[in-house]
């Protein structure tokens, strides 16, 4: 007896997809057939094709926007991680390396997050070691590169007689390294912690570390969803970190740094930000800071961040809310400038405002410069600063 034929049910939400992938990507139709079925619902490319003419039924649904197509393909991505997972699609060499790095920096949080855990930088740091090992070999596996020590073109053996793989210093150390400079700073800190930690007792040191575990676990993700794409990272899972205690000003007196520093804490330091510039040092890949400074600002729109405090023991103890601050276009940029004095400055030229936003690649992430708004790129003070630096700068070495 054959299998009972089902009717085909799309939900509007499906469809929206479905016309959002036909809109936003180049997937053919078979390729959108893959992602809606199994072995339950079996969809056929005709009503695929009658989806995108609009007939009948689909012509009042609209395509899904551009945004929820990509966080639809992120979430599909993870499905085909777990089906890797159990096997049901062939795993890349280099998939296992992942999933142990993704592990031990979950554990590495979660046990920092742990509040009947007291020694938890000291663990936090052996797993994050752990983990950023384990990405750096999955990077070189990927990309062929030989992650073994080698002496005399043969590889160096372990007393188990295993080759000897590179540690975490090496990883960040060789030329196939991707990693940015303010990163491997922050590793070449959280090793040098390790160092200091693993053979004796030290004072504790978790309220001076924390930015620097911060940005070191923030750089994780950041990296594991760079080379390996968005569907591999974990921020979803460990996004916030509860606390119980009240938030005070006055009592947290570290902020000031008025307490004085261990002395494993001062030997890190001399060793490692000796030779930081000062922008790499302010860099949140290298150390993750948040400062809470009270400061009275007559317009609420004229602050990075509005703080709303509220009294110790309320049902919210601090919210901090990003606000809208000032924006600007290129051309306004370009007219404050003359306004200022600067006549000669365009947008355009050799020595105009886009070669220079160029020069300072101010439209990369994390630089702060400005913002993207629907298509449409425009820029904080941040960089108004820059520029009327930069022409004031070049202004006097014209007229030395």
């Amino acid at each position: 007896m054959g299998r009972k034929r089902t009717t085909l049910v799309l939900l509007d939400e499906e469809i929206k997809l479905i016309k959002g992938l036909q809109k936003h990507t180049d997937f053919n139709v078979q390729m959108i057939v893959s992602l809606f079925s199994h072995l339950s619902r079996n969809i056929n490319t005709r009503e695929i094709g009658a989806i995108r003419a609009g007939k009948g039924k689909y012509d009042a649904i609209p395509a899904a926007s551009k945004s929820d197509v990509e966080k639809f393909l992120a979430h599909y991505k993870r499905f085909e991680l777990q089906a890797q997972a159990y096997g049901l699609i062939p795993r890349q060499a280099h998939f296992q390396l992942i999933q142990k790095a993704q592990e031990a920096m979950r554990s590495a949080v979660m046990i920092y997050n742990n509040p009947n855990i007291n020694w938890k930088t000291e663990i936090f740091i052996v797993n994050a070691v752990i983990a950023w090992t384990y990405l750096m070999h999955a990077y070189f596996l990927k990309n062929g590169t030989e992650y073994i020590y080698k002496s005399g073109g043969k590889p160096v053996l372990t007393d188990d007689g295993q080759p000897k793989h590179w540690e975490l210093t090496k990883c960040i150390k060789v030329s196939e390294c991707p990693l940015s400079k303010p990163v491997k700073a922050n590793l070449e800190y959280i090793i040098a912690i390790r160092n200091e930690i693993e053979h004796r007792l030290s004072d504790n040191v978790d309220k001076f570390l924390e930015p620097k575990l911060q940005a070191c676990a923030v750089n994780f993700n950041v990296w594991l969803c760079k080379l390996f794409g968005d569907e591999c990272g974990i921020a979803h899972e460990l996004a916030f970190a509860i606390q119980f205690s009240e938030f005070s000003l006055e009592k947290h007196h570290s902020v000031t740094g008025s307490t004085d520093l261990p002395n494993v804490i001062k030997v890190v330091n001399a060793l490692v930000e000796k030779d930081l510039s000062e922008k790499d040092f302010s860099d949140p890949a290298y150390s993750y800071r948040v400062y809470v400074v009270p400061r009275t600002i007559n317009n609420k729109n004229k602050a990075d961040q509005a703080v709303t405090y509220a009294a110790a023991g309320s049902e919210v103890e601090l919210a901090v809310r990003e606000t809208e601050r000032p924006k600007y276009t290129a051309t306004q940029i370009v007219a404050q400038m003359k306004s200022e004095g600067f006549s000669d400055f365009n947008v355009h030229g050799k020595q105009g405002f886009v070669q220079f936003w160029k020069s300072l690649e101010a439209k990369k992430p994390g630089k702060g410069y400005g913002v993207e708004v629907a298509d449409k790129w425009f820029w904080y003070d941040s960089m108004m600063n820059a520029v009327r630096e930069h022409l004031t700068t070049r202004a006097a070495q014209s007229s030395a």
